[in-house]
């Protein structure tokens, strides 16, 4: 079996004005997009909420990619309140802020088996994601 994908939880659950950026440049961004490509055909499903992002993984998921996926995840948006249950391989992504609501829309559409399709067909939404996950200026 490859590496366990780790759960975190932050302290605090609010998040400071400016600090709802993504840290990845196009590059990191690009990587990381492939991460979620690799993943996506695997999530059987996904639930939205307000504030929270609930991604359930077939049992044959890459678990290696998962585990590399958040903490790049960790790193580049510490605002993304994560947390993989391994037992029900559901994956909770949440936010603090209501004004990082739209960062989840944007990992929602990446995993979604829409979004895998989109892809596989040559669309690219990976500037979206950025502006996405990006601070409004």
């Amino acid at each position: 079996m490859g590496a366990r994908p780790q759960s975190h939880t932050p302290g605090p659950t609010g998040t400071p004005a400016g600090a709802l950026s993504c840290a990845l440049d196009e590059r990191g961004l690009r990587r990381q997009r492939e991460r979620y490509a690799r993943l996506a055909p695997s999530v059987v499903h996904v639930r939205r909420a307000a504030q929270e992002l609930l991604v359930e993984f077939a049992p044959s998921f890459d678990r290696a990619t998962l585990a590399a996926l958040i903490a790049v995840e960790r790193e580049c948006c510490p605002f993304f309140a994560l947390h993989f249950d391994e037992g029900s391989r559901r994956l909770r992504v949440g936010v603090g802020d209501p004004e990082a609501a739209a960062a989840l829309d944007a990992l929602a559409g990446e995993l979604s088996p829409a979004g895998a399709k989109a892809r596989s067909r040559g669309a690219r939404s990976g500037s979206a994601l950025l502006r996405a996950r990006r601070t409004r200026a």
